[in-house]
Order: structure tokens, then sequence, then C-alpha cells
């Protein structure tokens, strides 16, 4: 007596021998890591119940010949597991997995539905109701390329295109290697009379602050270009006489610009953050550091120390100078991989072998910044400074070798724009050099405004300054003298882990202003020991008050400081 079909939720872990009717909605293959090739797909029963399958390297032949997309059979037996794939292409808890007694047959069944796209709405990226952990379908009208990336010098080919629906919706997808092979192959070779319809399946969306991007996946995704498919064909139906509006693109640009980084306050630092050089050196004793968690020591030090390492961050400044460098102002490089040239006299030859490449000469100089009476070195690229000065390098030079000047280290007047102006920068801070590299400029001023108030909130508070107690007593106790003669109430040590884990006395971050006088002088240590080994032998912060260290102003009001025996 056959054995009646069974459902795909009727599916249990460890129950290996049952018979069910199947479509194959979707078929692909998976490279491994170690190179070894599988097969994976998505199957649909008479209820239109899906389940993601995963089938043995070792078995890859069988099943390429055996199975095919779209086709129907009956299958028999499999091992039902519990769904562990890190991106899953099927909302089902359970996957199955084809073993050695897996059996099927080809077998025409009507009574099991045709393939549907199950697509996404775009809002639903946009607004991140998404699961990361997820593949989706998606379907949109093609807009425009934003970025192209063609294949060479060790980079896959990439496109970032946007994509939208019929209500103007947005969203941009990034498709990697086949896949933006693809597309260019389409555009090169195709008219646009009509709205370009794609579709892509299986795709990855990841979300990064408030902008949404969807991609292909390595494996599974497959980009469709006007499918012919009774969704798809819907789907043109209800756009009618639409035209993607020209100020989507802009809006997704000018969002994928704004939100990444000039918006996140938690990425705002100012120079001396960044830079933490102009700081007074603050050692804490280990009866100190034992007390507050990594994280509170983290915003009392400056940034670079703490974490020791090159780092991102927004700030701001005022370009004041340049400075001078070995390299100058300019080099030469190769065209299509940008590798410097070391010596210019002999001829040019790069190893990139890439198609057309030629000599050029592009910017690059180190100005330094400033703000709150700090400055760093910055360093501009090529990118940075053609928008300001108006003009290539290569032009540039050109003009100064009319003038007979053609030397890196003779600065052409042209190069003074770049100098007294506020802007904005994304820069990556790299310790062993100690300066910034520009990563993007905003010159935007009300960025600047905002970031400005943002890291300078106390603008107009008055000054404080950290002095000795003089009396014996509480000589391990540092008083805090104010411009009113008011004082920080002080608590017992035992009372600085209370203070941590207590939200009404948060320990607040501390900044230091190298043109502050800050005097922090502990008795009771040997006077044979430098002075910074004294300090970072004794010094005890026992007050959990918030110390903070204010920028200091222009004021007639004195700082009173009590003397040191």
């Amino acid at each position: 007596m056959s054995r009646p079909p069974i459902f795909v939720n009727d599916l249990e872990i460890g129950c290996q021998v049952w018979k069910m009717g199947i479509r194959v909605t979707d078929l692909w293959t998976v490279k491994e890591r170690n190179g070894k090739l599988h097969v994976e797909l998505i199957i649909q029963d008479a209820k239109g119940q899906q389940i993601q399958v995963v089938t043995r390297p070792r078995e890859y032949n069988h099943w390429m010949q055996v199975l095919t997309e779209h086709d129907t059979y009956t299958l028999y037996n499999g091992e039902p597991l519990k769904n562990d794939i890190q991106l899953e292409a099927c909302d089902n808890p359970i996957k199955l997995m084809f073993n050695q007694a897996t059996t099927l047959y080809k077998n025409p069944q009507h009574n099991i539905p045709p393939h549907k796209f199950d697509f996404k709405p775009i809002p639903d990226f946009i607004s991140g109701s998404f699961k990361h952990d997820m593949l989706y379908d998606v379907i949109g009208i093609f807009n425009e390329v934003t970025r192209k990336q063609t294949v060479g010098n060790n980079k896959k080919a990439c496109a970032n295109i946007l994509l939208s629906d019929y209500h103007d919706n947005v969203i941009e997808a990034a498709l990697w290697d086949s896949f933006a092979s693809k597309l260019f192959d389409f555009l090169n070779s195709n008219s646009h009379a009509t709205p370009i319809i794609i579709v892509l399946t299986h795709g990855w969306c990841k979300r990064s602050g408030a902008k949404s991007t969807f991609s292909n996946a390595w494996n599974g995704s497959k980009l469709l270009i006007n499918y012919d498919h009774p969704q798809v064909h819907d789907y043109r139906t209800k756009l009618g006489d639409y035209k993607p509006c020209p100020r989507a693109s802009q809006s997704v640009s000018q969002t994928s610009e704004y939100d990444k980084f000039w918006t996140n306050s938690l990425e705002f630092k100012s120079i001396s953050e960044i830079k933490g050089k102009n700081q007074v050196s603050l050692f804490i004793s280990c009866h100190y550091y034992d007390k507050l968690s990594r994280t509170a020591i983290s915003s009392v030090l400056p940034f670079s120390f703490v974490h020791n390492k090159d780092c991102f961050a927004t700030t701001m400044g005022t370009t004041m100078r340049f400075k001078m460098a070995s390299f100058g102002w300019y080099y030469n490089c190769c065209s299509g991989c940008s590798r410097e040239i070391k010596d210019p006299e002999l001829p040019f030859q790069c190893k990139c072998g890439g198609p057309n490449i030629v000599e050029v000469t592009k910017y690059k100089l180190e100005i330094e910044v400033e703000h709150g009476g700090v400055d760093c070195t910055f360093m501009f690229w090529d990118k940075d400074c053609v928008p300001i000065v108006g003009m290539t390098a290569d032009k540039l030079r050109a003009i100064t070798k009319e003038a007979g000047e053609d030397h890196p280290q003779i600065y052409p007047t042209y190069l003074d724009v770049l100098l007294e102006k506020k802007l904005t920068f994304r820069v990556k801070y790299t310790t062993n050099f100690g300066q910034c590299s520009i990563v993007q400029i905003n010159p935007d001023k009300q960025v600047y405004k905002r970031i400005d108030e943002f890291l300078n909130p106390n603008e107009h508070t008055s000054n404080v300054c950290v002095t000795q107690n003089t009396d014996k007593a509480n000589m391990k106790t540092p008083t805090v003298a104010v411009a009113d003669n008011s004082k920080v109430p002080e608590l017992p040590a035992e009372n600085v882990v209370a203070a941590q884990s207590n939200p009404a006395l948060p320990i607040s971050p501390i900044n230091l202003n190298s043109k502050l006088a800050t005097e922090v002088t502990m008795s009771g240590t040997s006077s044979t020991n430098t002075p910074m080994k004294r300090d970072a032998a004794s010094i005890v912060l026992e007050d959990a008050s918030p110390i903070k260290y204010l920028t200091p102003q222009n004021s007639a009001t004195k700082v009173k400081h009590m003397k040191t025996e």
C-alpha cells in the first residue's frame, strides 16, 4: 500500500521516511570555502508551503542532472533539520537535507501552484522593516547607475543602481561580479524606450544608520531584466505612463552622503579628542582604575590614547597653513591604479597592466587644520583639492611649467584658496604618523554649525581649575576652584563605585585644553621621583561628582588658585 503524501508543514525533525509532491521553484549552486560545490533549492507543496533544501557536495553532479527548475516531482525521504543557514532564503524554521535514502521521480502534478515571487515592497526596506538574516525578492524600475566599477586590477565588477517603485520610493542596490556585467551588457545592447523592470531574487538588505542598501548574495541570487513572468507583466501594467522621477536619485544620493557621517553624533570628535596631544597627561592610579569600568576610563582619557589604533571620526576646523613635506603638493601616478611613480625620470611602466594607462599628476599636500586652539596635520588628496582649487593638478602643473617653477616644493598661489576655510571633515587618524587622512569633506555651513554646537555646548561657561587642598586632613582629595568660589561636593572614596552605578551621579567625559592652566599636585610622594611618576603614584580621584574642564574664555573674572606649601 502506497504511503499517503504529506505537506511541508508536516515535516518533523527526526522523521526521515515520507512521501511528498513538490515543485522546484528555485535552484542554484553554492561554492564552499574549500572549493567544493553543492546544490541548494526551494521546493513547494500543493498548499504553497515552501522549504529550503541542501544537498551534499559528493552528490553534486547527480542532482544537477536530475533536478530542473519549475518541474514537479514525487519526493521520497529526506532529513529535516533545524534551519541554521546564515542567510535564509525561505522563512521556515526547518531545512531539508537530501541524504543517501532520498529518491524522486518526475511526475506532472497540476495541483501544485506555479512559481510565484514573494516580492517585499521597497518602503519596507527603507523603513527597516525586514530581517537582517533573510534573503528577499525585490522588483523595481531601473533609474540610473550611480557608481560603476569594471573588472581589473584585482577588482570585481560592481554597479550601484537606483531602483524605484511607481510611488517614487527609491532604494540603492549594489550588483557585484556577473550581475554587474549582465546589467552593463543589457544597457549597452538595448534601447530604453520603455521602463526597465529589474527583479533581484534572494537579495540581501543591509542597514547603516537610517539608510538601507540592497545587494545580490554571493549564492542563490538571480538578476532578471524585463523578465517574462505574469507578476512582472502585472507590475508593468500598474506603471502606465510612469517615468522615474529625477529627484528620487538626488534624494537618495544626499541621504547616503548626509546620514552616513554628518548626522551621527557618536562620530563627532574635536581635533583635541582625536589627536589627544593637547590634553594634560592624566595618570589614574590602580585604585581608581579597579573601581571603574573600561567604559568610564575611555570617557576620561583621550580618544586615541584609549583605542591605541587608527580611528575614523567626523570633525571640524579651519585650514590654516601648508605644512612643508618632502613630496610637496603633487605626485605622479598611474591613471589606472593610482600607484605612485617613484622615479619620474625612468620610462613609465606600471605593474597593474591596465588598458590605456598613462602617467598623471594628482594633488597630495599636508595642511594644518585648527579648532579650539589645537591643530593637527590633515592630508588632502586629489579628490579633496580639485573641487576647491577648480582645476586638476595636471592643469596647474602646466601653468607652473610656463612660469618656470615646475617643482613639487614650489607652491603656486592657486593653492591658497585651500586656506582659511571652515570645513567639516570625515577623517582617518593614523597613530603612526600622527595625522588625519581625509576621507570626505563637507562644505555645508549648516553641518559645520551643528557639529560646532555639539562639540562646544558650554562655550559661555566660566572657567574651572583643579588645585590642591592645603588642609592636611584632606591632602589626598583634590578640590575644584570655580570663578564664584563654589566647590563641588566631595564624597568618600568608598562611594566611587556607587557613583559609577548610580544614574544620578554619572561620570562625565573630561575635556582638557592645552591652554588651560591646570594644577594637579599631590603631596606625600617622594621628591626624588619625576613629576609624572609622583602624579601617577599619588592621584586618587575620590570625588565621584562630574569634574569638567571647560574651554577658557576671555573674561575679567580671575580664577583662584590655592597655593601649595
